[in-house]
C-alpha cells in the first residue's frame, strides 16, 4: 500500500541476554542502509516502497548485504567487527564498496531525512524484476555462488544460479530448469538462502553437497520451509 516503507536494521544482543526479546530498544540500532532514491517526493509523496528481502554473507572478514531496492538487487558491505552497526557499511559504485550509505548527520528519531536519497549504486543483476539474492562461499575455490530468485513478467517466477570472484560482478545466470513456474504460488523455494550438507545455514559451502532452502508458495498466510539438495560443478553452472 501507500505507506509501504520497508527498512533494515540491525539487532545487536549480548550472548547473555539471548533469552530477552530482540525488539526491545536496547537492542534495537536503526536503520543500517538507505534507498538510492530515500523514501519520499518534496510533495510528500512515496519514492520507494524501502529496502526488501535482504540476505547477508559473513566472509573474509566482512559483512556483505544483497537487498532489494526499486525491484532492482543492490549490494552493501562493512568490516565484520563492526558488528552491522549504522554507518559500517559502505554502498558499491562503480565495482567498488565506497558509498556511505545513510544521509550525513543521520538521526534515526527524525523525519527529515525521509526525502534525502543516498544517490545510484551498481545494480547486481541484469533481471527485469529481481525478488531476492543469496550469496554463499564455494569452499576451496576463489568463487561465490548466488542464486536469485526473480520474474520475467508477473505473476511468473524462477530461480537460477550465477558465479563471481569478487561478489560483485556476477556470470550470466544458469537457470534450474524445472523451477521456473508459470505462477508465483507454485513457486517451492521462494526468498531462497543456503545451507551446508548438515542442513545448517551457511555461509560457505561444498559445490556438489549442499541445500537450497525456501518457501512454499501454495500456503499464503500459512508458510511452508521447503529446501532441495545440489550437487553441482563449476563447469554445469559456467555453461
Amino acid at each position: 500500500g501507500a505507506s509501504y516503507f520497508a527498512f533494515i536494521s540491525t539487532v545487536l544482543v549480548p550472548l547473555d541476554r539471548l533469552s530477552e526479546r530482540f525488539d526491545s530498544p536496547a537492542f534495537q540500532q536503526g536503520p543500517v542502509v538507505w534507498p538510492t532514491t530515500g523514501y519520499l517526493h518534496p510533495d510528500h509523496t512515496r519514492s520507494n516502497s524501502g529496502l526488501r528481502h535482504p540476505s547477508m554473507l559473513v566472509a573474509d572478514g566482512k559483512i556483505t548485504l544483497y537487498y532489494l531496492d526499486a525491484d532492482k538487487i543492490r549490494s552493501v558491505q562493512a568490516p565484520a567487527d563492526a558488528l552491522g552497526q549504522p554507518g559500517s557499511f559502505l554502498g558499491c559504485r562503480n565495482g567498488a564498496y565506497t558509498v556511505p550509505m545513510l544521509p550525513e548527520g543521520f538521526d534515526k528519531s527524525s523525519r527529515a531525512f525521509f526525502g534525502q536519497g543516498i544517490g545510484p549504486l551498481d545494480v547486481m543483476t541484469d533481471s527485469p524484476c529481481s525478488i531476492r539474492f543469496s550469496v554463499a562461499k564455494i569452499k576451496n575455490t576463489g568463487c561465490y555462488l548466488g542464486i536469485e530468485e526473480y520474474s520475467s513478467r508477473w505473476p511468473q517466477c524462477g530461480l537460477r544460479f550465477r558465479l563471481s570472484d569478487d561478489m560483485v560482478h556476477w556470470s550470466e545466470p544458469c537457470d534450474i530448469p524445472d523451477m521456473n513456474y508459470a505462477s508465483y504460488n507454485d513457486g517451492t523455494l521462494h526468498y531462497p538462502a543456503f545451507l551446508n550438507s548438515r542442513m545448517e545455514s551457511a555461509g560457505e559451502i561444498d559445490l556438489n553437497d549442499f541445500y537450497i532452502v525456501g518457501e512454499y508458495g501454495g500456503n499464503i498466510g500459512h508458510p511452508e520451509i521447503q529446501c532441495r539438495h545440489f550437487s553441482l560443478t563449476l563447469q554445469t553452472i559456467s555453461k
